[in-house]
């Protein structure tokens, strides 16, 4: 379950990659069943203001990512791109977004299990795509969440240098599947 603002509660499905991720996390963190899940290594919550200062200090180094406006709420928009896109139904891509259904719609379509099951199955592999691409990037994280999820994929990744005067000033990142 989500918890929102105004102490509100709604049922919030995540990938079983990234719930295993977040659990491990909440253990090592020690955070408190009813509290901030993302801590600090001394066990300190993750604050909204830490999230704002990253999206600035991201945007520092990526022009690009500055250029888009990307926030927190900003990535509520791509989410929902995202659902569109896999398909997944009107009223439970409203519901995870927390949006009240208007008229007969709302009133009358209800998000089954199996349209929660195929959103899990979606997201999950948006989740493994993500990792491989981040992977690509580098296969390290000095974030030991994140370390941990890319540690498997170590094996299949190769890194290529652009040549200089070689298309863009970064490295070429292929990702090889050994066979």
């Amino acid at each position: 379950m989500l918890r929102e603002k105004g102490e509100t509660y709604r049922w919030q499905p995540v990938s079983p990659t990234l719930m295993a991720g977040l659990v491990g996390h909440a253990e090592e963190r020690h955070a408190p069943p009813d509290g901030r899940l993302l801590r600090y290594r001394d066990g300190r919550p993750v604050t909204d203001r830490r999230y704002d200062q990253l999206w600035v200090r991201i945007g520092r180094e990526l022009p690009w990512f500055r250029n888009q406006g990307v926030s927190t709420h900003w990535l509520r928009h791509s989410h929902e791109t995202w659902m569109a896109e896999d398909g997944i139904p009107e009223i439970l891509a409203e519901q995870r977004l927390g949006h009240q259904v208007p008229g007969m719609r709302g009133l009358y379509a209800h998000a089954s299990q199996r349209m929660r099951d195929e959103l899990t199955a979606a997201l999950q592999a948006r989740w493994e795509e993500s990792l491989r691409e981040r992977a690509a990037l580098d296969p390290y994280s000095p974030v030991p969440l994140l370390d941990n999820l890319l540690a498997p994929l170590r094996d299949d990744v190769a890194v290529m240098t652009v040549p200089a005067g070689g298309p863009g000033l970064l490295p070429v990142l292929l990702l090889a599947r050994n066979r």
